[in-house]
């Protein structure tokens, strides 16, 4: 299929569908895996699977292909949102749901990325706290200074009442036991990814929010999705880092 003039459009509809909703969800969307997705999108190899999946969902005419695009284009550029939870504020249902995007930053992170006020964050952060809705453990490294960093995570209640559990929506989030165990075993690596990543969104001059989606396999250990549908791979070298990853 490499010749066929539909993938052009196709790469431009997954493109965006990427971009507005995450590489996870859109992997999941058309039943591959993460790898064959950036597989297609960044190293052109077409394979057979996801385009069929793509043509069946939107229509197999080039024209088809560019409407769904245009459709999607007009779409709030963000994740599919949790239902609104009426005993929260919007502001601190916003700020839950911001630490279940990204859980185990520290706050001046996480308002980097969310391009909130540090001070404003902190202040939704304890309220959360106070109501059981989020935890907090020290954490420090070396290569981010001599002081340890408080990490926030989401309880399992704080999950419940930001309504993710309930709404189908958990898949898409890295807030299950087992996204939570891997994170937590890798959290060295962790931390310095989310400091590079908020070093990213501090220097953006779009001066918009950052996305994170951390990676099980595949080359990247995290992909950072910016506004205007750019993108940032990130990933450690070390003995485990195949010499065809860093091609």
């Amino acid at each position: 299929m490499s010749d066929d003039p539909r993938i052009a459009p196709i790469r431009t509809y997954l493109k965006e569908h990427a971009w507005r909703h995450g590489h996870g969800r859109t992997a999941e969307r058309f039943g591959v895996s993460r790898q064959t997705l950036w597989r297609f999108l960044d190293r052109d190899q077409v394979g057979r699977r996801l385009p069929r999946a793509v043509l069946d969902s939107v229509g197999g005419s080039v024209q088809a292909l560019e409407a769904a695009t245009r459709t999607l284009m007009a779409e709030p550029a963000s994740r599919s949102r949790a239902p609104f939870n009426r005993s929260l504020s919007e502001e601190l249902h916003d700020a839950l749901l911001y630490l279940c995007e990204a859980p185990l930053t520290t706050a001046g992170e996480l308002a980097r990325l969310r391009r909130v006020p540090a001070s404003t964050l902190r202040d939704q952060l304890v309220k959360l706290s106070k109501r059981g809705l989020i935890d907090c453990r020290p954490h420090r490294l070396d290569a981010l200074g001599p002081r340890p960093h408080r990490r926030y995570f989401p309880t399992a209640a704080g999950i419940r009442a930001v309504g993710i559990d309930g709404s189908g929506l958990l898949p898409l989030y890295p807030v299950s036991k087992q996204w939570f165990k891997l994170l937590a075993e890798r959290l060295d690596s962790v931390a310095v990814l989310y400091r590079v990543a908020a070093m990213i969104a501090e220097a953006d001059p779009e001066q918009q929010p950052l996305r994170v989606d951390h990676y099980r396999q595949g080359p990247y250990d995290a992909l950072l999705t910016l506004s205007g549908r750019r993108s940032v791979g990130l990933l450690r070298q070390g003995p485990m880092l195949s010499a065809a990853n860093l091609r």
